[in-house]
C-alpha cells in the first residue's frame, strides 16, 4: 500500500511540474534542420529533419508546426528518438510530443516530417514551414530555444497558367514605368509578352525626362515653364525669367467717361495694376452722319436734311450743318394729301362674261385709305370660258362648258398620243385614252435565246420579244465563229472600306485581258465601272477607353483623337475599417472613364500574426496540455508495472 501511495505522489509531483513556468537553463540548446530540397514542383516531396545538440539531458519534448495547407500535406512523420514512453504525432492537429522514462543525452536527429505539394494547388510560390520546439530537462522544467525553426521552400508550377496579359504601365518623369507582362497565377513567376520568364527588374521602362509644357505659369515677378509629361508638373530648369510687362487699353477714354488699361507681360500674358484709370477727354463731335431729306406723303410726315452726332452728349439733337454749330428745334415736315405712298389696290373689279358686262373696279391708297381714280365699264365679250380648264369627253371627240351660260365649246376630234401594243393613244388636249391599239408599236423588248460566239462554234444574236403583248417581233442572226474563246477568271465583289477602294464582280478573259460583266463576255467594262470608290472614316461621337487610355473609333476599328486619360481627384466611396476594405475612385475629364482603387483595412494590431506569409494551421496555447497528458500517461505506466511487480511477488 505504501508503495502505491508513493507512486500517487510521484504522479500528482509530475502533473504540477507541468505548468507553464520557463526555467532559465544554463545552456540554449542548438536545434537545426536538413530539408531534401527546398525547391519542389507541384506533386512532389519533401523531406524536413529536425537535430537538437548541445545540453543536458532531455526527458520530454514537443513540436508545433505550421505550413499553407492550401499548398502542402503530411506525407509521413514520427519521432526519431529511441527508448520513448510515448511518441506521437497528430497529423491533423500538426502536433507532436514524445516522453521518456528518464532524461537521456539526445544529439543528433529527433524529427522527421516529409509533405508533398498537392497537384491540385491552385496557388504555389516562395512560403516558409515553421517549427516551434519546447523541450524539457530532467527537472521537467522548460527549456528554452534561443529561436523557432523558419524553413523557405519555393513549390513551382508544372504547368504555368499565365491568365491575361498584364497592361504596359508608361512612365512618368522621375519614374520608372513597367512593360507588359504575365503573372501565373499559381506560382506568381513572372513572363514578358512571349511567356519568357522574366525577373521584375527585367520588366522596368526607365523613367522620363522633362517635356516642357507649351504655356507659361506665372506669379508676382516671374514666369516659369513645368513639365507637361502626366503626373509631372515640375519646373522646368532655365526658364524662369522676369516679367517683361507693357501697358494695355482694356476701355478707351471718351468724352463721358474715363478710360481703364493694365500693365501685362508680353511672354506670358500675366497681368498687374488692372483697372487703372485713363484721364476723361474732352468733347468732341464724333461719328457725325448725314440723314438726307425724306418727302411727306399722304399719310406720313417728311424731314428736312440734318446731321447727328453719335456723343451721348447729343443725344435727341439734330443739326443743320456737316459741324454740328446749327442746331434744329425740329426736322418733321407736314403731310401732304397730294403724295399718295405706300402702293394701291383695285376693288369692286367685276369679270366680263359672254354676256353680261364687267367693270375694272375703281383705286384705293393704301396709305390714307382714299379712292384716288373711277373704274370704267367691260362690255360682255361674247367668248365662253371655262376658268377651271375641264374637258369633257367621249370615244372620238372632247371639249369644254361654258361657267356662265353652260354652252359646249371648244368641241373637237382627240389628237396626238401613240398607240402601242398594249396601250391606246393619249389624247394630248384632254388627257384620255381613244383609238385602237396599234399591233406593230412595241415599246418595252428584250433578246431571247441569244448564244455567244465561241472559237468552236458559231453564235446566235437571240430573237427580239415584246414584253407587253409577249410576241416574237425580231428574228435574230447567226453570229460568226470567234478569233478565239474566252478563258474567264472571276473577281469576287468586295465593298469598299475607309480607305481602300472597293469593286463590283466582274471577269476577266487570259487571252486578251479584257475584263466582262459575266462568264460569257455578254458586256466589255472599264476599270470606272468595276471600282467603287473608299468611304474614308467615320468616326464615333462617343469616347472608347481602356484602363489607360481614351479615343475615337471608326467602324473599321481605327483610332482618332487618343491621348492618355486626364484624372480629377480621388474621391473615398467607401471608408475602410479594421476589418474591412473600403474603396476610392477618380474620374476622367474628358472621357468619364472610372479608376476604382481598394484601400486596404486598417487591420488591429493585437490580431496580425507573427509572418504574414504563412497561414496559421493550429493552437500554439496548448503545448503543456499535451505535455501533462504525456506525464499523466507515464505516471499510469509506473502505476500498472508496479502494481504487476506486487502481484507476482505476493504469487
Amino acid at each position: 500500500m505504501k508503495k502505491t501511495l508513493t507512486v500517487v505522489l510521484c504522479l500528482m509531483l509530475g502533473i504540477a511540474s507541468l505548468a507553464p513556468v520557463f526555467a532559465s537553463g544554463s545552456d540554449i540548446p542548438d536545434i537545426d534542420y536538413r530539408i531534401s530540397d527546398t525547391e519542389i514542383k507541384l506533386g512532389e516531396t519533401v523531406t524536413i529533419t529536425i537535430s537538437v545538440s548541445g545540453y543536458e539531458p532531455i526527458r520530454a519534448g514537443a513540436l508545433s508546426i505550421q505550413f499553407n495547407q492550401d499548398v502542402l500535406e503530411v506525407v509521413d512523420g514520427g519521432w526519431l528518438v529511441k527508448n520513448t514512453l510515448l511518441a506521437n504525432f497528430d497529423k491533423e492537429q500538426l502536433k507532436a510530443a514524445f516522453a521518456c522514462a528518464n532524461a537521456q543525452d539526445i544529439s543528433g536527429d529527433i524529427f522527421s516530417l516529409t509533405l508533398r505539394a498537392k497537384s491540385d494547388a491552385l496557388s504555389a510560390g516562395d512560403m516558409n514551414i515553421q517549427f516551434e520546439p519546447q523541450l524539457r530537462n530532467a527537472d521537467s522544467e522548460n527549456i528554452e530555444t534561443e529561436t523557432n525553426i523558419s524553413i523557405p521552400i519555393t513549390v513551382s508550377c508544372v504547368e504555368h497558367k499565365y491568365g491575361n496579359l498584364i497592361p504596359e504601365v508608361p512612365a512618368k518623369c522621375g519614374v520608372d514605368g513597367k512593360k507588359a507582362y504575365y503573372e501565373c497565377s499559381v506560382c506568381h513567376k513572372l513572363f514578358d509578352e512571349t511567356q519568357t520568364e522574366v525577373t521584375a527588374e527585367q520588366l522596368i521602362i526607365p523613367a522620363l525626362t522633362h517635356v516642357s509644357e507649351e504655356g507659361w505659369h506665372s506669379g508676382t515677378d516671374n514666369h516659369w515653364k513645368v513639365c507637361a509629361n502626366v503626373g509631372c508638373g515640375q519646373v522646368i530648369d532655365g526658364t524662369t525669367a522676369a516679367h517683361e510687362f507693357e501697358w494695355v487699353v482694356d476701355t478707351p477714354a471718351t468724352v463721358d467717361a474715363p478710360g481703364v488699361q493694365h500693365e501685362e507681360c508680353a511672354i506670358c500674358g500675366y497681368k498687374r495694376n488692372e483697372n487703372t484709370e485713363i484721364p476723361q477727354l474732352d468733347h468732341v463731335h464724333t461719328g457725325i452722319t448725314h440723314h438726307e431729306a425724306v418727302a411727306a406723303n399722304c399719310h406720313e410726315t417728311g424731314t428736312v436734311e440734318y446731321w447727328t452726332c453719335s456723343s451721348d452728349k447729343c443725344e435727341g439733337k439734330y443739326y443743320g450743318d456737316a459741324d454740328c454749330t446749327a442746331e434744329l428745334q425740329s426736322i418733321s415736315t407736314p403731310i401732304d394729301p397730294a403724295n399718295h405712298d405706300g402702293g394701291t389696290e383695285v376693288r369692286n373689279a367685276i369679270e366680263a362674261t359672254c354676256g353680261e358686262n364687267g367693270y375694272t373696279g375703281d383705286t384705293y391708297c393704301l396709305g390714307c385709305g382714299e379712292k384716288i381714280a373711277n373704274g370704267e365699264t367691260i362690255l360682255a365679250t361674247g367668248a365662253h370660258v371655262n376658268a377651271a380648264g375641264e374637258w369633257e369627253s367621249n370615244g372620238s371627240d372632247h371639249w369644254q362648258i361654258c361657267d356662265s351660260c353652260g354652252t359646249e365649246f371648244n368641241k373637237a376630234a382627240h389628237t396626238g398620243g401613240e398607240a402601242t401594243c398594249s396601250d391606246k393613244a393619249v389624247c394630248t388636249v384632254c388627257n384620255e385614252e381613244y383609238g385602237e391599239l396599234d399591233p406593230d408599236n412595241h415599246i418595252n423588248t428584250e433578246i431571247r435565246d441569244a448564244v455567244a460566239a465561241t472559237e468552236e462554234a458559231e453564235g446566235y444574236t437571240g430573237d427580239k420579244w415584246c414584253l407587253d403583248c409577249n410576241r416574237m417581233i425580231e428574228e435574230g442572226t447567226v453570229v460568226a465563229k470567234l478569233d478565239h474563246t474566252h478563258i474567264m477568271t472571276k473577281t469576287e465583289a468586295k465593298a469598299a472600306a475607309c480607305e481602300e477602294d472597293g469593286n463590283i464582280e466582274y471577269y476577266t478573259c487570259s487571252k486578251c485581258g479584257k475584263k466582262y460583266n459575266d462568264e460569257i463576255g455578254t458586256r466589255e467594262l472599264a476599270d470606272a465601272d468595276i471600282i467603287i470608290k473608299a468611304t474614308g472614316h467615320s468616326f464615333s461621337t462617343e469616347w472608347k477607353s481602356d484602363a489607360d487610355r481614351h479615343w475615337h473609333e471608326c467602324t473599321c476599328g481605327e483610332h482618332s483623337d487618343e491621348g492618355a486619360h486626364t484624372f480629377g481627384e480621388w474621391t473615398i466611396t467607401k471608408e475602410a475599417t479594421e476589418t474591412a476594405a473600403g474603396s476610392m475612385e477618380r474620374e476622367c475629364t474628358v472621357c468619364g472613364y472610372v479608376q476604382i482603387e481598394i484601400i486596404n483595412a486598417t487591420g488591429s494590431p493585437t490580431d496580425e500574426p507573427d509572418d504574414p506569409n504563412v497561414p496559421q494551421t493550429g493552437d500554439n496555447n496548448n503545448i503543456f496540455l499535451w505535455l501533462a497528458l504525456i506525464a499523466i500517461c507515464s505516471c499510469g505506466i509506473i502505476i500498472i508495472a508496479s502494481a504487476r511487480k506486487k502481484n507476482r511477488t505476493n504469487k
